[in-house]
């Protein structure tokens, strides 16, 4: 999957890109897997607005009715949306080619909270996203800067891209499924309380401000007794950049119940041989040693190697398929009862072979 263009470059070819997607018409039918989906409205900065076509996202999404389609041409928008209707799906033409942008940070005026920093905020149940990359281009020191947050149940992200550094995907509440999708970061830049399975995804993990040390996953489950975690499978942890020296985590708890299993996937050196670290560092007797649930099975790769994994009553290395299958797509979200009229290809139980060397 591609890194994002450049945005020089992106800028570049935007007359050529915006001429080749101007055929694009509301009404037409576009090919997805599982079948086709009807365009209501295109989005394009090169066309004349007239009925169902517009300059911008947001004025596409402002007040859609259910179930709007919409059609992102490649380009560079640099924007922040809000998506409150329900069974609303964007859909662009690749990751790199449609580019949403924005720098928010919990500096910025107006700003009250970390999630108030998103580029794309989405609130509307049965929300789809398609091929496209959302940022927020605030920058390594900038603190969290959320580039998506999804708060809408039954939500699913289809070969898409999330670029930015702290706090990158904000996967804060309900069902949520993540396909085919490459996910870029520092610090915590997969969090918070979402019931989410992420299958077949690349996590790109970069280089940290100096002297700060890497961590993937912050989930925010805070009750032994919620079902809400997060279940990674089939995913690739790697890197493009050289982290020599920094060391990389695959979560830590947000919360005193974290719930974090990690499956059949593939893990780089970048991996620190302890797997997981405390919310402080220093702080290894903390609470939550005991009271997250953090799992691996099946994990494959120079970084999945378990005699010096974190001796944490709340860490398990499991060996059996009939506990992993309880974090398969089928089990955990129960993707089986409302994906398959959802258009996207998954995967509802284990693999029975690795696909990613």
């Amino acid at each position: 999957m591609p890194m994002p263009m450049p945005m020089q470059l992106v800028l570049s070819l935007l007359p050529f890109c915006l001429v080749a997607a101007a055929a694009v018409q509301p009404g037409d039918y576009l090919a997805v897997p599982g079948g086709s989906i009807r365009i209501d409205a295109v989005v394009s900065p090169s066309r004349q607005p007239e009925q169902h076509v517009f300059r911008t996202i947001s004025s596409a999404v402002d007040g859609a009715p259910a179930g709007y389609v919409v059609y992102v041409t490649r380009g560079v928008y640099n924007e922040h949306v809000a998506v409150a209707s329900s069974g609303l799906t964007l859909v662009g033409e690749g990751m790199g080619a449609t580019f949403i942008t924005g720098n928010r940070t919990n500096k910025t005026e107006g700003v009250h909270s970390n999630a108030d920093t998103a580029t794309l905020d989405i609130t509307g149940e049965n929300f789809t996203a398609r091929d496209l990359t959302v940022a927020n281009t605030a920058g390594v020191d900038a603190g969290p800067a959320v580039a998506v947050r999804s708060a809408a149940n039954r939500s699913i992200f289809y070969r898409c891209e999330f670029v930015g550094f702290q706090d990158t995907l904000l996967a804060e509440s309900r069902i949520q499924f993540y396909k085919e999708c490459t996910i870029h970061g520092t610090v915590d830049f997969i969090w918070g309380d979402a019931t989410a399975v992420f299958q077949d995804c690349l996590i790109y993990v970069r280089k940290p401000q100096a002297g700060r040390h890497n961590v993937i996953t912050a989930q925010g489950r805070d009750a032994p007794e919620r079902d809400t975690g997060f279940a990674f499978q089939n995913c690739s942890v790697i890197t493009r950049d050289d982290l020599t020296g920094v060391d990389t985590f695959l979560g830590r708890p947000w919360r005193n119940h974290s719930h974090v299993m990690i499956m059949q996937s593939y893990l780089d050196t970048i991996v620190n041989p302890q797997g997981w670290v405390t919310w402080k560092r220093e702080d290894v007797a903390a609470e939550a040693t005991r009271t997250v649930r953090y799992m691996e099975y099946g994990n494959r790769g120079p970084g999945a190697v378990y005699d010096r994994r974190v001796n944490w009553t709340g860490f398990r290395h499991i060996r059996h398929s009939r506990e992993a299958k309880k974090y398969t797509v089928d089990r955990f979200i129960a993707g089986n009862q409302w994906l398959p009229g959802r258009k996207v290809h998954f995967n509802p139980g284990l693999y029975k072979s690795d696909k990613h060397a």
